[in-house]
């Protein structure tokens, strides 16, 4: 037996997902969040200053805040879950293109950047979805359509994700610039 997702479970996203989507910035943050990041990345610049690579090697945990980890432990436990749907998210290769981007945290620019960067994101968890979408279809009994659906749900609530919490000088782990050492916002030479 497949597992199923049923309609009801799919449409528990919407509603949250359009708050999500119309509070989520399209374009690099302007006002209060928009002055915050360019401190934020002012700092990481000064870091970065006569640096040509980051000064750690370059590392991912697949797709962050858990999600990989989850997923993987999920997996586990259920083998059903990773016979239908793989042993990881279908979409990891999107998130380790993003962390590449967001370990090297790139200055010059930044917070178009750091948005590109984002938005790619999103656009391959919806490709993802588009180009296996027949597979999804079959294995899980359900339209490409509902396929479709549910992936561009995962790329608006991952992207709202990266755009919360993925700033630089965060202390977070998965901040844009992880690759250097940590900064705060607002300081010339990137510390206290």
């Amino acid at each position: 037996m497949t597992p199923r997702l049923p309609r009801p479970v799919l449409s528990l996203f919407t509603l949250p997902l359009v708050l999500l989507v119309f509070a989520t910035p399209r374009q690099a943050a302007a006002g209060p969040a928009g002055v915050l990041e360019q401190a934020a990345m002012e700092s990481l610049a000064a870091l970065q200053a006569g640096g040509i690579e980051p000064t750690h090697p370059f590392t991912t945990d697949g797709c962050s805040g858990g999600l990989s980890a989850a997923w993987q432990g999920s997996a586990r436990l259920l083998p059903e879950l990773a016979a239908t749907l793989g042993g990881s998210p279908p979409w990891e290769g999107c998130c380790v293109s993003h962390d590449r981007a967001y370990w090297r945290g790139d200055t010059k620019d930044g917070a178009a950047l750091r948005l590109a960067a984002d938005n790619e994101l999103r656009r391959c968890v919806v490709a993802t979805g588009t180009e296996r979408g027949a597979e999804f279809a079959a294995r899980l009994d359900l339209s490409r359509a509902q396929v479709a659906e549910f992936f561009g749900v995962a790329g608006e609530l991952m992207y709202a994700a990266v755009r919360a919490g993925g700033g630089p000088c965060t202390g977070l782990p998965w901040r844009w610039g992880y690759g250097w050492p940590h900064c705060l916002p607002g300081t010339a030479a990137g510390g206290p």
